[in-house]
């Protein structure tokens, strides 16, 4: 499996996360996660979630209420739900309900994680998989990238466990590192925000068009800047033209 190779080949913990992400783009994933921790708490791992977003979520100690971060010891099910109150599998309330629907101003509308043995003995780990897909079609979404994404966590959990720990969080602390998800081809949602600004619209139109906030159409425009190598948002449209890419 090709896959296997890319992450066999990663130098460092982050580097197998950068990768994972790079394989799952397609999938309308927008970003993955990998968290250990030895007794249910106090997790660390790598995220390609925005910097700002990861500081947010330690600095609040959200990741006290996330469920992803509290793994439970010997609970190896996988979870899966969509962030939003129409979905049944959405059964969250309090702060932990309004972390959730923060995620989605970052276009994250669903989740999907799976718990192997942690790298070290009497350690827990979980790769998640944060979805670009909405409610309505979270169940279908499922039903297809399921199989696939479970055995490419296998793979990672593999991989994770031939380094030498992943610089554990202490006490009480949540240690979860970012990573430039630098895939170097656009995922779904970056390939139709430019598509929409290459046709001529501003960012409130891509907005009302794709159906998120001006804010998430920013999110979407700088990381396609990153992936294409690109100082402007003119410059990432005609380098998406010119790679065929829109």
């Amino acid at each position: 499996m090709e896959f296997i190779d890319e992450i066999g080949a990663a130098a460092d913990p982050g580097e197998v996360v950068r990768r994972l992400h790079r394989a799952v783009a397609r999938h309308d994933i927008a970003h993955v996660s990998y968290l250990a921790t030895r007794d249910g708490s106090n997790p660390s791992g790598f995220s390609t979630t925005p910097p700002e977003w990861i500081s947010h979520y330690q600095g609040g100690d959200y990741w006290k209420l996330d469920p992803a971060s509290r793994i439970p010891e010997h609970d190896f099910t996988p979870v899966a739900r969509a962030f939003d109150d129409r979905h049944p599998s959405f059964d969250f309330s309090g702060m932990t309900r309004e972390i959730h629907y923060e995620m989605r101003e970052f276009d994250v509308l669903g989740t999907y994680y799976l718990r192997q043995p942690g790298p070290e003995p009497g350690s827990i780990a979980a790769v998640n998989f944060l979805t670009t897909v909405p409610w309505e079609r979270y169940d279908d979404w499922l039903a297809d990238k399921a199989p696939t994404l479970r055995m490419m966590a296998a793979a990672v959990h593999v991989r994770m466990a031939e380094f030498d720990g992943l610089g554990g969080a202490g006490p009480g602390s949540c240690n979860v590192v970012s990573v430039d998800p630098d895939t170097g081809e656009l995922a779904p949602r970056e390939r139709e925000t430019l598509q929409w600004f290459a046709e001529g619209l501003r960012a409130e139109g891509v907005a009302e068009r794709m159906g998120i906030s001006p804010r998430t159409v920013e999110f979407h425009v700088r990381n396609a800047r990153k992936r294409l190598d690109a100082r402007t948002r003119e410059e990432a449209v005609a380098k998406a033209i010119r790679r065929r890419l829109i």
